[in-house]
């Protein structure tokens, strides 16, 4: 085989062994100190953004997320791949500190060139409520990918000045060499410079004795615990207000009722002699009447103010004393309509309405719509509209 056929030979293999094109680098395993920066609170503008440090693990294609600070925990691994790495994580301040709580960040980094960085944004624990807008970075050490040479790229390789003769080829890659211990130098150096700014942004932290953190959780139980507050002050009001309405409607209950005791008793004067001569049943004629609303038993009136009254109420024909199966009652005849006796279970100077009877059947209340029906209606019978 001729020089120039070797030559031609040894380019073909090259070429077939290198990489069809550019692959992703890798992040060396090992960990890495970075700043995760987040502005003011979006809800309260007031309390001023703040940088504190965070600290990536890489292991192979695993990636572990930790914030550096002893007040609170906040960790949690995610997949890198093709260069990006997405956390979602929990946080929560530790026991026995002022501040209580947790949170959820998220953070969607990307690699580019040496640094591992891009948004976060974290919310309120349990709800989609943005506290902070933040950003993340972090310095890293790249690997390159396998199949691509430590000093170039494949298309490097490629070119026709990187193809060596046949005899020479281990003196081809030592210049390769010399570029990656180079670059593995400067990122060594930038990780060194990075780390002293950390450092100085810790101290400047503990200096100023920074409380944001602190502050924004005590801000966010402070609206937690106004709009409880609000809450509160608000039923309370409704209570209130219920409560008023409620004795207004007593007042009203008492006014109307000592207005009717007051008709009933001048009617009862005036009527006497007729009460006297419809024969009504003595104990009745002394008891006091009670209907019942709604399942409650409320005093009505005197039996002899109910009469007396209907006695005077010039839609009514005739009021008559009644017995039906041993209940004393009151016969009512309304003009144009059948008559209707009104039965009452007596209870010493109580009666109680207990039953109806109309065209000599009696029918037992039951319900307490039948009930309230009834008591409605003996009420409407001394109503003041069908009153002269």
């Amino acid at each position: 085989m001729n020089r120039m056929a070797s030559k031609t030979l040894w380019a073909a293999l090259v070429f077939a062994a290198l990489p069809a094109g550019p692959v992703a680098a890798q992040i060396r395993d090992g960990s890495y100190s970075g700043t995760l920066q987040c502005g003011d609170m979006v809800s309260n503008p007031s309390q001023k953004g703040w940088t504190h440090p965070v600290r990536l693990t890489v292991s192979g294609r695993s990636v572990a997320w930790e914030r550096l600070d002893d007040r609170l925990t906040e960790r949690g691994s995610a997949q890198l791949q093709k260069g990006r790495v997405t956390f979602k994580l929990d946080g929560q301040w530790n026991p026995g500190q002022r501040s209580t709580g947790q949170w959820r960040n998220e953070a969607r980094l990307e690699l580019k060139g040496s640094t591992l960085s891009g948004p976060a944004t974290i919310y309120a624990a349990g709800s989609d409520q943005r506290l902070r807008d933040c950003s993340v970075q972090v310095a890293v050490t790249t690997a390159s990918p396998s199949g691509t040479p430590p000093g170039g790229s494949a298309e490097t390789k490629r070119s026709p000045n990187a193809v060596p003769a046949a005899g020479p080829a281990q003196s081809a890659h030592a210049a390769p060499d010399a570029h990656s211990s180079d670059g593995d130098a400067i990122r060594r150096e930038h990780q060194r410079r990075h780390e002293e700014r950390l450092a100085q942004t810790r101290e400047e932290q503990k200096r100023r004795g920074e409380r944001t953190w602190e502050e924004e959780q005590a801000d966010y139980q402070r609206q937690l615990q106004e709009r409880r507050k609000a809450s509160e002050d608000a039923d309370r009001k409704r209570n209130q207000d219920f409560e008023r309405e409620q004795e207004r409607a007593a007042q009203e209950r008492a006014a109307s009722a000592a207005k009717q005791t007051a008709l009933g008793t001048a009617a009862a004067g005036r009527q006497a002699a007729r009460i006297k001569a419809m024969g009504l049943s003595a104990t009745l004629s002394k008891s006091v009447l009670y209907v019942n609303y709604m399942g409650r038993w409320t005093e009505f009136m005197p039996a002899t103010h109910w009469v007396a009254l209907m006695l005077e109420n010039p839609l009514i024909a005739s009021v008559e004393a009644a017995n039906v199966r041993g209940y004393p009652g009151i016969l009512v005849k309304r003009s144009g309509v059948p008559s209707t006796t009104f039965l009452f279970r007596t209870e010493g100077s109580e009666a109680y309405i207990h039953a109806l009877a109309s065209e000599g059947k009696a029918e037992a209340l039951r319900t307490p719509t039948d009930f309230s029906t009834v008591a409605a209606l003996m009420r409407a019978l001394t109503d003041q509209k069908n009153m002269r």
